[in-house]
């Protein structure tokens, strides 16, 4: 989409420097697994349900 920008926000998660996009229509915010494994591989939380995004489908 011309004239599209995108944000990045640039803070500390559980200790450890992350930059990520931002995404204000986002409802169930992830990170990628590349950021995870750089926290050290924190325990992940199981949630119930399906990630959809808006474009493709669902997310695996």
């Amino acid at each position: 989409m011309p004239g599209t920008r995108n944000y990045y926000l640039e803070l500390k998660m559980n200790g450890h420097d992350v930059r990520l996009k931002l995404d204000s229509g986002c409802d169930k915010p992830m990170i990628s697994k590349a950021v995870w494994t750089q926290m050290k591989e924190p325990k992940l939380l199981i949630i119930k349900g399906i990630a959809r995004t808006s474009a493709t489908g669902v997310v695996p």
